[in-house]
């Protein structure tokens, strides 16, 4: 049913279709296929490989199949797999069984027929049930007990583990006149009892890749889009990135305190791939900015990646090791730039993730993908710590004077030109919003080609260029002022 392929560090890999493990200390690479052209999907720590009807044990070299009419497997860890029995409903009730490695029954339970599985924690024996009917409305499952009602949330809600326990997030819901919403996170422990529950400032959007909350490993602080003015028009293609004055801040789990923001910062554009962007240890994030990925420590510190080409790849975060980052499809890293494991393919069209380790990393055929829109920062990135000032503001980073204009475009007239260090208000016009996509100036340095809509202190209002603005706090080293090409720069 499946077929095993093994590469040694540095051999090309063929284009082929199929799962991958790149070990990460030896570099060698171990394929998976199936004999029918499937592609096999991994469990959580990568101990299985499955499609549907059969399953293989990496660790033991076994390989178990059952009828796919009769079960359907519906969760997994590393040790334990449910199965839904498809043999029929009794008193509305859909029978469950759980087996261990050896896929030996070591229990058993029903749920009400429709719920789904929102989260296992099959470690724990324990699963979160949704309720088609009531989408907020969360259930508990003990393995070998009956469900129980756990809570109702205002819907959208999502599940996900954190040490020592799991947590919800619900919203966001109840938006403000300025974009910001409200998001309520739960943390619980195993036994269900809820060890914090707090409301934050958020702004997102499922259909709005870049954007939403994401819980540090150890659950102890909430990363948040907390701004993502003029984002996103419905009406506009699929798969577009909006220029926009978005803002990332992280917060007190316990508390639900605001301990920083990024202004100019979203989570990062992973279409289709692993959405992770904290350390293992729960010190620092990684963020998208104009100038690419970067990482933002807890301490208020931008933690340069080295060399620069880091930023340009995925640095998607290991699980387990705060040192060592997927660096793009097909290549570990650590922070000092050093490739740690990288596998060589014919073709490059897979994706990469981690499992619950950082041993192996997985590559994968991309699956279908649905259409989104994407959220791309416009403003040069400051990282701001408390008191917060919630007038947005930008500083002027040219070295000679920044040109305001009437309309987005260099043809337009000049309105003013801004003194290096000087600080406008970024307010919304009239009818385009904060931010518009035009035409690139002569000095443009990232290739968005965005105008922001600025008001003076004077009352002068007009459109500068958003590569020469940057947001008040602790800038990224080397973007305190840009010198310009020209005399009198075009933006």
């Amino acid at each position: 049913m499946f077929t095993r392929l093994e590469y040694p560090p540095g051999e090309e890999i063929p284009g082929d279709t199929g799962l991958f493990f790149l070990d990460v200390e030896t570099g060698a690479v171990e394929g998976w296929q199936s004999v029918d052209g499937r592609s096999p999907e991994p469990s959580p720590g990568n101990r299985y490989v499955a499609i549907e009807g059969a399953l293989h044990d990496r660790v033991e070299g076994r390989t178990f199949s059952w009828d796919p009419a009769a079960l359907r497997r519906v969760a997994w860890g590393d040790g334990k797999v449910v199965f839904e029995r498809l043999d029929g409903e009794v008193d509305s009730q859909t029978p469950y069984v759980l087996v261990d490695s050896s896929m030996e029954e070591v229990g058993s339970f029903a749920i009400t027929a429709g719920f789904t599985i929102a989260m296992a924690a099959l470690d724990e024996d324990t699963l979160l049930l949704r309720d088609p009917e009531v989408p907020g409305q969360l259930w508990l499952l003990q393995v070998n007990t009956p469900q129980v009602p756990l809570i109702v949330l205002p819907s959208p809600v999502s599940a996900s583990r954190v040490e020592g326990g799991f947590a919800l997030v619900a919203g966001p819901f109840g938006e403000s006149a300025d974009g910001v919403e409200t998001c309520r996170v739960l943390r619980y422990d195993w036994s269900a009892s809820v060890v914090s529950d707090v409301s934050i400032a958020c702004a997102g959007d499922p259909d709005v890749i870049a954007s939403g909350i994401h819980l540090s490993h150890d659950g102890r602080w909430i990363a948040a889009t907390t701004r993502n003015l003029d984002c996103c028009d419905p009406l506009a293609p699929p798969d577009t990135r909006f220029p926009a004055l978005s803002e990332v801040s992280v917060f007190d789990a316990s508390t639900g305190e605001e301990q920083l923001r990024v202004p100019g910062a979203a989570f990062p554009h992973r279409l289709g791939g692993d959405p992770g962007v904290w350390l293992a240890d729960g010190s620092a994030l990684v963020l998208e900015t104009v100038l690419g990925l970067q990482l933002v420590g807890l301490d208020g510190q931008w933690l340069l990646p080295q060399p620069s080409s880091l930023p340009e790849g995925i640095l998607l975060p290991a699980p387990d090791d705060p040192a060592r980052f997927l660096h793009d499809m097909q290549t570990v890293a650590d922070l000092g730039g050093q490739i740690l494991a990288s596998a060589e393919f014919a073709e490059v069209a897979f994706l990469s993730s981690w499992g619950d380790t950082s041993a192996e990393a997985r590559i994968y055929e991309p699956p279908a993908l649905t259409a989104a829109f994407a959220v791309n920062p416009s403003v040069l990135p400051a990282i701001q710590t408390p008191p917060f000032d919630e007038v947005l503001t930008a500083e002027v980073v040219v070295d000679s004077c920044l040109n305001v204009r009437a309309e987005a475009t260099t043809e337009s007239e000049i309105v003013v030109c801004l003194p290096p260090e000087r600080v406008v208000e970024l307010v919304a016009h009239p009818s385009d919003g904060y931010v518009v996509a035009g035409p690139c100036v002569e000095d443009d340095l990232y290739g968005n080609c965005v105008w922001a809509y600025v008001l003076t202190d004077d009352g002068e209002q007009g459109w500068a260029y958003t590569d020469f603005l940057r947001w008040p706090g602790s800038p990224i080293p080397g973007t305190e002022v840009f010198a310009s090409e020209a005399e009198d720069p075009e933006g």
